[in-house]
């Protein structure tokens, strides 16, 4: 569910504890008790194989809404809104996955994390967007149902004047 690294430090010394750990997606795992030096030298080599911090966007622009992945902060129409961390998430996912139908079982696993969420509180989230993002509503222009398959973030409206902005925000 995580790009993120994951070092177990535990007092569990077996055999059986380390192979679990691992084979549930620990990248190491180490059992106390453990010096500095060594805990220090094994997260400096998880941070080499770490993907380097340029290729991870950090912000998102097309004209509607700015999304800031690193401070969670969005405007939308250039005005500051307040969104629930899960409008945030699913708004950002569907952003970054613009043009793209996609299908609801992926926005439940990728923004909910399964088995967490409910179509019905997809249908919700995607409702409240609706009514920041939307002039009208009950005819959706950015976030468009496609029946029986899930929804699609499309870039349209007058109000574009720029085309999609996916890299870096600025800082």
């Amino acid at each position: 569910m995580s790009d993120a690294h994951v070092l177990v430090l535990t007092a569990l010394e077996s055999e059986e504890y380390m192979i679990r750990g691992l084979d549930l997606g620990a990248d190491d795992f180490l059992v106390k008790p453990v010096s500095r030096r060594a805990l220090l030298a094994r997260i400096r080599a998880l941070l080499r194989r770490a993907s380097p911090a340029e290729n991870v966007p950090t912000g998102y622009s097309d004209g509607i809404v700015t999304l800031n992945f690193l401070t969670h902060e969005a405007e939308i129409r250039g005005e500051p809104v307040s969104l629930r961390p899960t409008e945030f998430r699913l708004l950002a996912f569907l952003s970054e996955n613009q043009e793209r139908v996609v299908g609801h079982k992926e926005i439940l696993e990728k923004v909910w994390g399964d088995p967490f969420g409910s179509l019905d509180s997809l249908k919700w989230y995607i409702h409240s967007l609706r009514g920041r993002l939307e002039e009208d509503v009950s005819k959706p222009q950015f976030i468009v149902t496609v029946p029986g398959v899930g929804y699609r973030y499309r870039l349209s409206g007058p109000e574009l004047s720029s085309p999609p902005e996916t890299g870096e925000s600025e800082g």
